[in-house]
């Protein structure tokens, strides 16, 4: 699902299919079909494998792989299609858990200090705007997941879909802080697991953002035991 139009000819008629959505950010569509004289035909929706229920036009629809609409279409006609999800913990290589909503990944974002790097490689100048940057996490990350509790907000965001300021939806996590270190001989690489998966502190609430907003971020996270 992504914001898209289509004009094409069936069946001698004219049809023009506009897409409106705001996906993967909100779990709904609004599809507007237009047609010049009434025709008969079928339109065909791929619907994603993780949605726990589809709502078409407020009812129950099938739940897929497809939806698939037989009709005559005359005029314009709208539909929505609205699928549902819940936040879950997805099970990670090293026995480490990630949060998933919908389509996206989440993330915990780390505040971020940029080091500018400016250099040459076989003459050839690397310098601003052109040059390279190295992030160095500012902010705590030693976290692990007290429960499988997650909650998702949306926001209104700003022009930027993967908006690192202004996320469209994030989620609501409950976290512990760990004993976890950097990797053996590394001053910014978190081992691959942390020392101990037992709560160091007690549950605070963090926001997780997709994925693709953070800079720097830990997006795989141990469930810690709170004894």
């Amino acid at each position: 699902m992504l914001p898209a139009e289509l004009t094409t000819e069936i069946g001698g008629a004219q049809v023009r299919l506009l897409t409106e959505t705001e996906y993967p950010f909100r779990l709904s569509c609004r599809y507007t079909v237009s047609v010049d004289r009434p025709v008969r035909f079928e339109l065909k929706i791929r619907l994603p494998k993780w949605a726990k229920a589809v709502r078409l036009n407020g009812e129950e629809a099938s739940s897929g792989p497809f939806l698939t609409i037989r009709q005559e279409w005359s005029g314009t006609e709208s539909l929505t299609l609205e699928l549902q999800d819940c936040p879950r913990l997805v099970s990670r290589p090293f026995g480490l858990k990630s949060a998933e909503y919908g389509a996206l990944v989440f993330a915990l974002p780390i505040s971020a200090e940029y080091k500018k790097l400016e250099y040459e490689r076989d003459g050839v100048e690397r310098r601003f705007p052109y040059c390279d940057y190295e992030l160095l996490p500012r902010s705590e990350w030693r976290c692990g997941f007290a429960s499988g509790e997650l909650t998702a907000v949306g926001h209104e965001g700003d022009d930027f879909p993967f908006s690192s300021k202004n996320p469209r939806l994030s989620l609501k996590a409950s976290l512990c802080r760990v004993n976890w270190e950097y990797a053996d001989g590394y001053e910014y690489i978190a081992a691959n697991t942390p020392a101990s998966r037992k709560a160091a502190g007690p549950p605070e609430e963090w926001e997780l953002i997709p994925y693709g907003c953070a800079k720097l971020r830990l997006t795989e996270l141990p469930l810690v035991r709170q004894k």
